[in-house]
């Protein structure tokens, strides 16, 4: 019985205003979203870093056609 209260629950879930990782800042101080850039910002971390550096590539090679 002890034991079981002493480890923790799970983790509570983020709240909409903090955003997917807690760091967003509140939707007054962002300010007006664009449509497209509301579907981005719930993507993860990670798979930003990839579509980016997608997006660089194909840019590269259309530079150099």
């Amino acid at each position: 019985m002890e034991l079981a209260a002493a480890t923790p629950g799970p983790a509570p879930l983020p709240s909409a205003s903090r955003g997917l990782f807690g760091d967003a800042p509140p939707a007054a101080a962002r300010g007006p979203v664009e449509p497209g850039a509301a579907r981005l910002a719930l993507l993860p971390r990670p798979a930003l870093t990839l579509l980016l550096l997608l997006m660089a590539a194909v840019i590269r090679c259309l530079e150099q056609a």
